[in-house]
């Protein structure tokens, strides 16, 4: 329908100008569930963004979207989240500032998403793009120098790096 006929325009309009495009599914915008990812991916030949925070948000795997999406992934938002705590946001429970003070959102390697086996998965079908780290936290003040969100970045940052690199050091 109308979607699928604007994405191609945005698509047409961008190749031209030599920019790649990536639909990010996003918790609270038209994609968010499993059954419109689907039809995405079905009705369009558009990049994906993959985001594992807002595919456990909205209820789906990450490790099943990279596998069923390949090569349509151009562009990877990754996150660890807390799956119970995903889930009372998806459904309503709680709001993103809520969620994210009850620490929905962890440092890679410390919630239920198996971002190994996504890395893994991505790498095979030979993605070669962007990772990009977000953590999503609530800072009510200025934290000490080395102290808040700067520690689970770390964190993330180790266990990416270990994935990535097999442990080997650079």
């Amino acid at each position: 329908g109308m979607l699928f006929e604007s994405l191609e325009m945005v698509e047409e309009i961008c190749t031209r100008q030599g920019v790649a495009v990536s639909l990010h599914q996003h918790f609270g915008t038209v994609i968010e569930r499993d059954e419109q990812l689907f039809r995405f991916l079905e009705g369009s030949g558009m990049g994906l963004c993959l985001d594992t925070g807002h595919l456990v948000i909205g209820g789906s795997d990450p490790v099943q979207v990279a596998e069923l999406a390949g090569g349509r992934v151009n562009h990877v938002h990754l996150k660890d989240v807390d799956r119970e705590l995903a889930a009372k946001l998806g459904g309503g429970e709680l709001d993103f500032k809520e969620a994210a003070q009850k620490g929905a959102f962890r440092p890679l390697g410390e919630g239920d998403v198996d971002i190994g086996r996504l890395l893994e998965v991505l790498e095979e079908g030979g993605y070669s793009g962007w990772y990009v780290l977000e953590q999503d936290t609530v800072v009510e003040s200025e934290p000490k120098e080395g102290e808040g969100p700067v520690v689970d970045v770390g964190k993330s940052l180790a266990f990416l790096e270990e994935k990535l690199n097999g442990g080997a050091d650079r």
